[in-house]
């Protein structure tokens, strides 16, 4: 698919307005890719919880990213004319060699697809790592997620086959998008510079 001209909006970070559209938003997907993140049915009260948890932690990451860094998450949303139409993630790991590891989702709201939302997401995403000062970003892809694969080749991920050692396990094929950081956030800035 064609990205058409980006649609008129911004990327921020989620608030407690935007939990109900959260929740819409999530429930959009097909049961196989939410099989990927967990288990577990996500149901209406389920999300609220979970989305609301992961906004009231906010104020207290740099906390939770000391005591237990596997909890600590970012929720980003891109707004148009007020509405949500997609929704970043950014969620804290450490590497085996301690690095820290931004492991990044994203969800668009079908209608908004093609419209450049998702390489709007994975920008903020990039720059939100380094702000956080995080080494590397990581991406799981489905392998037949050729929209996916393409935000994040374009923004200088680097794509490589899942293997046996890595830490996320989803169900069926996928790809592993990934870079350093701070190298990612230069190439962003330098090209905001040139425009």
């Amino acid at each position: 698919m064609a990205t058409q001209e980006a649609a008129p909006g911004t990327v921020r970070l989620a608030g407690l307005r935007d939990v109900g559209a959260l929740v819409r938003l999530y429930r959009t997907q097909l049961d196989e890719p939410r099989r990927w993140v967990t288990p577990f049915p996500f149901d209406r009260p389920r999300l609220t919880i979970v989305f609301t948890g992961l906004i009231l932690a906010r104020p207290v990451l740099g906390l939770v990213r000391r005591i237990r860094p596997g909890w600590a998450h970012w929720v980003l949303v891109a707004e148009s004319s007020g509405v949500v139409v997609g929704v970043g993630f950014v969620h804290l790991a450490r590497a085996n060699d301690r690095r820290w590891i931004g492991r990044t989702g994203l969800l668009v709201a079908p209608p908004e697809r093609g419209k450049g939302w998702g390489t709007r997401l994975k920008r903020a995403q990039i720059l939100l790592c380094d702000r956080e000062r995080i080494e590397r970003i990581q991406a799981y892809l489905q392998g037949g997620n050729a929209a996916s694969r393409r935000v994040n080749e374009r923004l200088g991920l680097q794509i490589r086959p899942s293997g046996p050692d890595d830490p996320v396990r989803p169900v069926g094929p996928y790809l592993i998008a990934e870079g350093d950081v701070r190298r990612l956030a230069a190439a962003l800035e330098e090209g905001a510079a040139h425009r």
